[in-house]
């Protein structure tokens, strides 16, 4: 066989002519060399990502090609988990964006720390715990991307970035004024004047609470939110384990209850009929899951239980959307002691940056919140079902047994 001089390469195979036989310069089939196959890709865009994070029915969320190939060579084979798994990684890619752009402007947030008197060590600290929360999320964020095929790894990558984000922010609102900032130097600065000092402290409190509990609005919204949603996602993904129903029915009220409390204050300042009827449809919105509750405790693997969760999913959905266009409406069109609610470029209560980035906030929250939350709950759902399986041989069953038939009947309507 004749080889090619060194600086020739040598031929490349070509289809054979309608005679089946090589053309002519071309080498024959035994010296055909295989070439490397195109990578695969997800074939998911920004679009493709969000549609799968906002889908509660796990169990029909589907894995693409080379999502499978990636989760079967880390060992997960199951096609429900292998979606669950992808739905991870969709939600966790729709939050990175505004979590990412928050991190960063947390870190150029430094240069602004005040350390000079009148501010106390516990001052410079409380202005740096709020900064670092953003950061600690977006390395949380990005170790769940970076370890998606892992999902117990990531998961704890995750919740660990989410706690600190809601532990740095908050120790700095249990912190009184009076330990960040040194009444001495303030009297000093004033030139002895206690008076106008104490009455600027009066005033600065007020300030300084309206702005943490804007700045901790985001948190004590998604938070609850986070929790029915991950509940629902865990049935989603178990339609037959009564345990997520559980979690979701008995946390659906004290939803309502922190949607009202979040907005008492907008609505004693700010407050029209939009804001408190948008208020009261959120409110609302979770107590469709306590009224269909026997579909989300009960064994949802039948077409009529499937069909009554969906339903129910729906009607929340509209009272959810229902209350946000009515707040959004109050944002937009109602004046309130002659200013808009929202600054148009002539005055107003609420500039749109800040309102814009505290939205975009909360929206990449729900998301973190809700895949952290959805992992526990399948964590306890696991548990619990292992726990049932081993108890299933124990022979201290029957004694167990008859104690949940003695307490089933203090429930049970009586017979007529």
């Amino acid at each position: 066989m004749n080889l090619p001089p060194p600086n020739q390469q040598p031929p490349q195979w070509q289809a054979p002519t309608p005679s089946g036989q090589p053309t002519a310069g071309q080498p024959g089939p035994e010296q055909w060399v295989p070439q490397p196959a195109p990578k695969a890709t997800t074939g998911l865009g920004p679009q493709g990502h969000f549609k799968r994070a906002a889908v509660w029915r796990l169990e029909r969320v589907s894995a693409t090609p080379a999502e499978a190939a990636a989760l079967a060579t880390a060992g997960i084979t199951d096609a429900a988990v292998q979606g669950y798994a992808a739905w991870r990684r969709s939600a966790l890619f729709v939050a990175a964006p505004v979590v990412a752009l928050t991190a960063v402007l947390a870190v150029v947030g430094f240069k602004d720390v005040e350390t000079e008197d009148p501010i106390t060590e516990l001052g410079v600290l409380a202005q740096i715990l709020p900064l670092l929360g953003p950061v600690a999320l977006a390395i949380g964020v990005a170790a769940g991307i970076a370890n998606w095929t892992a999902v117990k790894k990531g998961s704890r990558a995750l919740s660990i970035g989410w706690v600190l984000s809601v532990v740095l922010p908050l120790i700095p609102a249990l912190m009184p004024i009076d330990w960040l900032l040194d009444h001495d130097s303030l009297v000093e600065l004033a030139g002895g004047d206690v008076a106008t000092v104490d009455a600027i402290l009066g005033l600065t409190k007020v300030e300084l609470a309206v702005g943490y509990l804007i700045a901790l609005l985001p948190i004590l919204i998604t938070f609850p939110g986070g929790v029915v949603r991950a509940s629902l996602r865990a049935k989603g993904l178990l339609p037959s384990a009564a345990l997520p129903g559980f979690f979701l029915v008995t946390t659906a009220p004290f939803y309502s209850l922190i949607v009202l409390v979040a907005v008492v204050l907008l609505i004693q300042f700010l407050g029209t009929g939009l804001l408190v009827a948008g208020a009261v449809l959120l409110a609302l919105s979770p107590w469709v899951y306590v009224i269909n509750r026997r579909h989300f405790i009960g064994n949802a693997v039948g077409a009529g239980m499937s069909d009554g969760l969906d339903k129910a999913t729906k009607t929340n959905g509209w009272l959810s959307l229902a209350g946000l266009a009515a707040i959004v409406l109050w944002a937009l069109t109602s004046k309130v002691q002659g200013l808009d609610v929202l600054d148009k470029g002539d005055g107003g209560w609420f500039d749109a940056l800040t309102v814009g980035r505290t939205l975009a906030e909360a929206f990449a929250r729900s998301f973190v919140t809700t895949v952290a939350f959805t992992h526990i709950f399948l964590s306890l759902t696991v548990t619990a079902w292992k726990a049932n399986k081993a108890a299933a041989d124990d022979p201290q069953l029957a004694i167990a047994e008859a104690r949940h038939q003695a307490v089933a009947s203090v429930f049970d309507e009586p017979q007529r």
